[in-house]
């Protein structure tokens, strides 16, 4: 049932006008909002998808342009069809209520003959940060909107996480910077998806301090919520993609308009073609890639009700206006529980019932959840990880800051945090930055802008060329994952085959062509230092947290048609060094004789619990379990102790093993479940094996991993069903 409020004071007499002609009354999270920020406190708004967070923002802000003529309003949003999508609404809601406030969009996209225009008259601009990247090279021709900058809204902000959030949340402080320097210091409000960690997130976003806001008065229509387990019971199991086709083909042949997820491009193409092959009714895919027309054709097909059925990657998650559907297919994991339930939101926007299917894939945390019902509808969110820290993100943004305005000692400390000294004078020391008696200055000849991307690490970059043409920039780890000779390239919704990889120059080959089939590289990492900085003696073992310089090789890839191996083929990289965090845990090697002893493998045992912990990580920070790296062995180099490591896969760290380390004890239950409950005899794809594993997923054993845990879990008193157990001495 809907829970209303009446703001107090009441609404600004136009924007109070313009919601009685619309028949619009607040809901209790919509008036909460607008009171914090006429309060003039900082405000996280985290409700459900279609609450009505964009009215909630939108409202105080109208207010406040109609109060202050001069005031100016930033709005920023993860995606280009996001920010024309809310452009349409912050239209409608100014051309009533504050008519020279003349919304605009102002991203790569926009003509420059209208730039100057933009940045002079329109009172709200909405951007993305990727756009707001270059704006500040160039804040001297933004002056006058720095200087009347009131609000700054950030759209989605859970989207931020990981890389690309550490450098959103120093993008986010150089804009507070500039817009410091020219006077201004406007109230933040962030509009987020349900997370488990808002308050100190939105802190580590921003550097300020939040009201969060976090209990929906919007009405909410009945929902059928649908786990379907394509893969058991064994004797009868199906595939992902077919069960998905086959509920799609259902769902409209009963007229129920409905929207299939999928979690790739190629899963998007190859899904929407199996369910129109047994439909009269042409069912399209919408990934990234097409043509904007063409996006706006199925936005507007699916809003019309003239298409019942298409299939999307993650592209249509976000709060696009698609109209009110009947049921949401989800043909995989999306690998969180906040994006499932952005996914579902898409079904039953208005109060009447809707459908909402979880189709799981073979993997480790799809399977979880299947057998674990109460954790997918009862855990709390996932948390959000970001590291602003990064030392590698930071010295970027320092040398855009350092090019924006002079940073001094003050200015670091500020806003950048108490590294940001240290890593400056090390700037000063490398020529990068020359130090005046302002303060620090940027000495190079390119623009710091076009040189640090806000996607990645600052680690060396790469140019993928095709017929002569540059198609893509990325970095040297993600051109090892996924543009090695040999590989399958997807850019733009084209496919590349990648034929040569040239270190020295930098350099790319690759051929755009049709193939069949799909390329999976597989890696092994190994630490070559080892620095800890937190450890505490519990659940049975050591558990640590530090910085480690990992070597990362990648031996092999394999070639799938259908998601079945067909080859391997070698690959001839050299190693790839990088510093980064890890959490790890120490045995005694009198626990692994006695595992020896009661017929387990001990190298397996902890082969096969590394990749399980990998695999669960997801379950309790966002991210995917490629962004982790994973090594076990019987005698780490430092301690000479059985060791299981789990590190994030980027230079510098990204906070993920940080949060592992923290929520050590719940990973590690939900691991020792997995593992003990999936039905296999000795591993299989849903539990202990690795799709990415460097040794093929040798040696382990998994009956050896279960009894490991399971004293693990009696050892930190955390729920474990009985299993056969060994007599160790050592065991705590």
């Amino acid at each position: 049932m809907a829970q209303f409020e009446e703001p107090d004071p009441p609404l600004e007499k136009h924007v109070g006008e313009y919601c009685r002609r619309n028949h619009l009354r607040l809901y209790t999270h919509q008036t909460a909002t607008r009171t914090a920020v006429h309060e003039g406190r900082d405000v996280m708004l985290v409700t459900p998808t279609a609450s009505g967070k964009t009215l909630a923002y939108l409202i105080p802000i109208m207010e406040g342009l109609r109060t202050d003529p001069t005031a100016r309003a930033l709005m920023l949003f993860p995606t280009k069809a996001l920010t024309r999508d809310q452009l349409k609404t912050a239209t409608s809601l100014s051309d009533a209520i504050v008519p020279d406030a003349k919304p605009a969009v102002y991203d790569g996209d926009t003509p420059k003959n209208r730039r100057k225009n933009i940045r002079e008259s329109s009172r709200i601009i909405l951007s993305n940060p990727h756009e707001l990247h270059h704006i500040l090279s160039w804040h001297s021709l933004w002056q006058g909107f720095w200087k009347n900058l009131r609000y700054l809204v950030i759209d989605e902000a859970h989207r931020y996480r990981g890389v690309a959030g550490s450098h959103a949340a120093l993008l986010f402080r150089r804009m507070l910077r500039v817009a410091a320097f020219y006077g201004s210091h406007p109230r933040i409000i962030l509009a987020s998806a349900t997370i488990g960690n808002p308050s100190p997130f939105a802190y580590t976003l921003t550097g300020r301090d939040v009201s969060v806001i976090h209990s929906s008065g919007a009405p909410e229509g009945p929902r059928s919520f649908l786990l379907y387990n394509p893969y058991f019971p064994p004797e009868q199991r199906d595939t992902t993609y077919r069960a998905a086709a086959s509920l799609m083909q259902y769902c409209v042949a009963q007229d129920l308009q409905t929207l299939t997820f999928t979690n790739s491009r190629k899963g998007a193409e190859t899904l929407a073609s199996m369910t129109g092959r047994h439909h009269s009714e042409k069912i399209p895919a919408y990934r990234a890639g097409y043509l904007p027309g063409d996006r706006r054709k199925l936005e507007q097909g699916l809003k019309s009700g003239s298409f019942r059925g298409i299939v999307s990657t993650d592209a249509l998650e976000v709060g696009i206006d698609i109209g009110s559907l009947d049921s949401v297919i989800m043909a995989g994991f999306p690998g969180s529980r906040n994006a499932t339930w952005q996914r579902s939101g898409r079904a039953g926007r208005t109060t009447r019932h809707a459908l909402s299917v979880l189709v799981a894939s073979e993997n480790p945390l799809d399977q979880y959840y299947m057998h674990h019902p109460e954790a997918f509808f009862g855990r709390p969110a996932e948390n959000v990880a970001i590291s602003p820290e990064n030392p590698y993100i930071l010295a970027g943004h320092l040398l855009c800051a350092a090019a924006e305005l002079p940073l001094t000692g003050e200015d670091c400390s500020i806003w950048f945090g108490p590294s940001a000294s240290g890593i400056a004078e090390e700037l000063i020391q490398g020529g990068a930055l020359t130090h005046t008696r302002r303060g620090a200055v940027y000495s190079g000849s390119a623009r710091p802008a076009e040189i640090v991307r806000i996607s990645g690490t600052g680690g060396k970059q790469l140019k993928i060329i095709s017929d002569g043409k540059l198609i893509e920039t990325i970095e040297i780890g993600q051109a090892y994952r996924e543009a090695h000779p040999g590989a399958v390239f997807l850019h733009a919704g084209d496919t590349y085959l990648i034929r040569t990889l040239d270190l020295e120059t930098g350099i790319i080959r690759a051929d755009r062509t049709k193939v069949d089939f799909q390329t999976t590289v597989h890696s092994s990492g190994q630490p070559e230092s080892v620095v800890e900085s937190k450890n505490t003696r519990t659940y049975g073992c050591r558990l640590s947290f530090g910085n480690v310089v990992v070597s990362e090789h990648y031996p092999f890839y394999q070639v799938k048609r259908y998601g079945k191996p067909v080859s391997t083929e070698p690959l001839s990289l050299p190693s790839l060094k990088f510093a980064t965090e890890a959490f790890w845990f120490s045995f005694t090697p009198e626990e692994m004789k006695a595992l020896e002893q009661a017929g387990f493998d001990p190298a397996g045992t902890l082969h096969a619990i590394e990749h399980a912990l990998i695999a669960m990580m997801p379950a309790e920070v966002l991210c995917d379990r490629q962004d982790l790296g994973g090594f076990s062995t019987l005698c780490a180099a430092d301690t000479g102790m059985p060791t299981i490591m789990v590190y994030d896969g980027y230079e510098g760290g990204a906070g993920l093993a940080a949060t592992g380390f923290n929520r050590f004890e719940e990973i590690l239950r939900m691991t020792h479940e997995l593992i003990t409950e999936c039905p296999c005899e000795s591993g299989c794809p849903s539990c202990i094996f690795s799709p990415k594993c460097g040794s093929m997923n040798q040696p382990l054993d998994k009956a050896g991993a279960a009894t490991l845990l399971g004293m693990m879990c009696r050892a930190g008193k955390i729920s474990a069903d009985d299993e056969p157990s060994f007599t160790c001495d050592n065991a705590e």
